[in-house]
């Protein structure tokens, strides 16, 4: 398709409108669909096929190409970058089939209730487990994220945050990642940042330290009722240039993740700094992702 177009939809009807005139293109409203709970409709990579509701469509005419089979009862489904599978909840189907039914390549039960995020550059992806409604009524996130191999859907690692993950970006050269973390339930936060990642970057003794006094400074704004945490950015150190460029106002950073806090409160210091960075937990040992450099 070669005009922008916008995804518009129900639960179970897609509207496919043109953002520049903001005309509707098309109405889709499968008869007979999968009836997913939290169904999301998705573009492919070249935007002539859309996913609703386990339901594949041809942009352009708007016919029903195939259907997934319904293996699980949440997800639709996201399309692979490489534009010939679609990954939907933990089943890989090839979508190059030209019988009445999709084939189903393998099964990856790492990313059951997941959201899958591509590495813009990498053959990776990421996956944050999806928020798990509680018989309160409110929601809770996993606390860790996975890496897995893109091309064979190997595992790489599982990195633990300690904070429940809200959400996750990557950066357009997969060097940082940013998080969404909040302490506690999704109806009653804690506390909710924003923190960067490098990608690939090794975790020492300095970094525990100083992450574990970092979450002490925290604490301590807790109880204290200070509201100092009410937004963190960390500031990711750069090359040689930029630190040295920087080194006045923020002091070294020796090539370790930089972080400031801040806040509304006048008597917060944009100065007051500490370090943050990643650890993965599988065979290899402790690490940041390196396995994707």
């Amino acid at each position: 398709m070669n005009v922008l177009t916008l995804l518009v939809f129900t639960k179970h009807v897609l509207i496919i409108y043109d953002v520049n005139t903001g005309t509707a293109i098309v109405k889709l409203a499968p008869q007979l669909s999968n009836l997913y709970t939290k169904n999301k409709a998705t573009f492919s990579w070249n935007d002539e096929l859309v996913l609703t509701d386990g339901v594949l469509y041809d942009v352009n005419s708007g016919k029903v190409i195939n259907r997934l089979d319904k293996l699980n009862q949440t997800q639709n489904g996201v399309f692979h970058p490489n534009g010939l599978e679609i990954i939907s909840n933990t089943e890989v189907w090839d979508i190059r089939t030209e019988s009445s039914t999709l084939h189903l390549l393998k099964t990856v039960p790492v990313l059951n209730q997941c959201s899958i995020i591509f590495s813009p550059v990498n053959s990776a992806l990421y996956a944050i487990s999806m928020e798990q409604e509680m018989d309160d009524g409110d929601s809770s996130y996993d606390s860790s994220f996975k890496t897995v191999d893109s091309n064979d859907y190997t595992s790489i690692a599982t990195i633990e945050v300690k904070k429940n993950i809200y959400d996750l970006a990557v950066n357009s050269y997969d060097t940082q990642i940013a998080l969404i973390e909040n302490q506690g339930m999704y109806n009653s936060v804690q506390e909710s940042v924003v923190r960067l990642y490098d990608v690939g970057r090794q975790r020492d003794d300095e970094d525990e330290q100083e992450e574990e006094d970092e979450d002490d400074e925290m604490d301590n704004s807790d109880d204290d009722g200070s509201d100092a945490g009410d937004r963190v950015i960390i500031n990711l150190g750069g090359s040689d240039d930029n630190n040295a460029n920087n080194e006045e106002e923020r002091g070294s950073n020796n090539g370790r993740a930089h972080s400031r806090t801040s806040s509304s409160s006048s008597s917060s210091s944009s100065d007051d700094s500490s370090w943050t960075s990643l650890s993965g937990s599988d065979d290899s040992g402790d690490f940041l992702l390196q396995e994707l450099l």
